[in-house]
């Protein structure tokens, strides 16, 4: 449980990052962050740092030998955001 957990914590995140790169930059600068921290932040978003994240909770979860079908749902839906943001 704690794995589905995780993941939907990291879909979360990566939501959250794509809402804050469609920001414009008055709201930026509301908000208190420089341009360097935003892209610093939306580096994170990269679909290799996302599917790496997700590829070493699979290996976690297997090794608990969780049931693949708690992880489902989603990781679906991870990689169907990740496959139109591509």
């Amino acid at each position: 449980m704690k794995a589905k957990n995780t993941i939907s914590r990291l879909i979360r995140q990566y939501q959250t990052r794509q809402q804050l790169s469609d920001l414009p930059s008055y709201l930026i600068d509301d908000i208190g962050k420089t341009p360097e921290e935003i892209k610093q932040e939306l580096s994170k978003n990269s679909v290799t740092f996302v599917l790496s994240k997700t590829l070493a909770l699979l290996i976690m979860a297997t090794q608990a030998k969780l049931k693949m079908t708690i992880l489902s749902q989603p990781l679906n839906t991870l990689f169907n955001q990740l496959l139109r943001r591509a």
